[in-house]
């Protein structure tokens, strides 16, 4: 029998490691980056669940881990976001930026603001000309009961941002904390005016117009922001600032309307008391609200906003 020739060994060796190698690495640079477009794509397009099972496919790098983090936050679960933000390190440059902006804005939604404090300040030190960790800071100093510090974070952001809708909306939050609300609502107005398709200014002056018990107008406003297309989070606001204003008015009819179309578009079996919890807070109602929240809280005893509503109270 003839014994094979160890070249031959060696080439046959050699096509072994490489497709097991391929195998390990995944999917081509090329074919990783469209896998990443479809996914993100996908997300956007709010199909999740079929994000995440696209980006699987593609190789590990950090782009990735921030795609998986922004799929996992819009799904509600932020632990595994978070961890993915992690997963980038520093030797990834702006992209580690990236992850310490997005894992600060998931702790400040989540009502850690001491932790994302810490992630806004390292990536205010690796680019302190950057914008979006300075307007993290001024979440942060919202947050802590600091507007005039807040103020100060905007106005060096501003210096390296052409200004947006965001950060007229922040500023008017910021009057709004100081208590100057004749500045938070001409900070509005013009924000709306330079940008129309603003849903978060129309909400924050429907607010401001509902509780100075201008409430036909606040409507008015409410139904303007319901035409622009928001997005799920804003679209519930937006219905639940709505069923306060009908309760305000005394209008059972209509409350039980939107409240139906809140709970058809959230079916939770908590998230009606959630709601009814916050009219009742609205209206000064404490024990009432009380109950509605521990209600929502018992069939939902791990959800972070009920456990933040009751903190209020």
């Amino acid at each position: 029998m003839t014994t094979p020739c160890p070249r031959f060994l060696f080439i046959i060796a050699g096509l072994i490691l490489l497709i097991f190698s391929g195998c390990h690495r995944g999917a081509s640079p090329g074919k990783s980056e469209d896998l990443q477009a479809s996914a993100g794509t996908a997300l956007e397009e709010n199909r999740p669940d079929e994000a995440e099972q696209i980006l699987s496919k593609a190789s590990d790098s950090p782009e990735k881990h921030l795609l998986y983090g922004r799929i996992f936050a819009s799904k509600g679960e932020y632990k595994k976001a978070l961890d993915e933000y992690s997963a980038v390190t520093e030797k990834d440059g702006e992209l580690y930026y990236k992850a310490l902006c997005a894992g600060g804005e998931l702790q400040i939604s989540g009502g850690n603001v001491k932790a994302a404090e810490k992630l806004y300040h390292r990536a205010v030190e690796l680019f302190p000309s950057f914008s979006d960790a300075r307007l993290g800071m001024a979440e942060v100093f919202l947050e802590t009961g600091q507007p005039q510090a807040a103020l100060g974070e905007i106005s060096i952001a501003e210096k390296s941002s052409s200004g947006g809708e965001y950060i007229g909306v922040l500023k008017a939050r910021c009057q709004l904390r100081l208590q100057h609300f004749n500045e938070a609502e001409k900070i509005l107005k013009q924000t709306i005016k330079r940008y129309p398709d603003s849903i978060q200014s129309y909400l924050i002056l429907a607010g401001m117009l509902a509780d100075r018990d201008e409430v036909p107008k606040s409507q008015v406003l409410l139904s303007r922001a319901l035409t622009l297309s928001p997005d799920k989070d804003a679209r519930k606001e937006i219905l639940q600032l709505q069923a306060r204003n009908y309760s305000r008015l005394g209008d059972e009819k209509k409350f039980q309307e939107v409240l139906k179309t809140l709970s058809g578009e959230h079916p939770q079996p908590w998230f009606s008391h959630q709601v009814r919890g916050e009219v009742l807070f609205a209206e000064k109602k404490w024990q009432e609200a009380v109950r509605e929240f521990e209600t929502a809280l018992s069939l939902s005893p791990g959800n972070i906003d009920l456990h933040l509503n009751l903190g209020h109270l």
